[in-house]
């Protein structure tokens, strides 16, 4: 019976849009492992890019063939000091407070998908068609700031010659 009113309950709260708290909304600066910043889809076939930058130090980048920052798979590395910068203007945003999903007004363009990884979990909110939700783009620049001042290598490899 206990199992019967639990599964009903977890019917009930998505379709009345409850909201269950979450530890996401104590989470310190230095509980944050990785932060992820995505774009894709729009109309630009190929243009993606995936920014993850974690607590250890190292990062990665992947760009699309069509991608405006640079193309191919790169590492690189971000001090602990530029981390933790970033974790509090992550956690100053109110970041766990945003809702999951914002649309915009445009259908053309590439959403932007800003993912944090904690002790105990993760949060992913997606910007669909560039909505005007202000902490969204401030996030977003924060991270791409961080990533500009990344020395960042080349890990792309190189495509098969052929011989004949």
């Amino acid at each position: 019976m206990k199992m019967l009113l639990f599964n009903m309950l977890l019917l009930i709260i998505p379709v009345f849009g409850l909201h269950l708290e979450t530890s996401a909304q104590t989470v310190r600066p230095g509980n944050i492992t990785e932060v992820i910043l995505e774009t894709g889809d729009g109309f630009c076939a190929d243009c993606e890019r995936i920014i993850t930058l974690r607590a250890d130090g190292s990062a990665s980048f992947h760009g699309g063939r069509n991608s405006r920052v640079r193309a191919g798979n790169f590492t690189g590395g971000i001090s602990k000091k530029k981390f933790a910068k970033l974790s509090k203007t992550i956690i100053e945003a109110g970041f766990f407070k945003l809702k999951d999903r914002y649309e915009g007004d445009f259908l053309d363009v590439a959403n932007v998908e800003i993912t944090i990884v904690y002790t105990g979990g993760r949060k992913t909110v997606v910007n669909s068609g560039r909505s005007n939700e202000p902490k969204l783009k401030a996030l977003e620049r924060a991270i791409d700031t961080a990533a500009s001042q990344i020395q960042w290598r080349n890990n792309t490899e190189a495509a098969p010659h052929s011989n004949n």
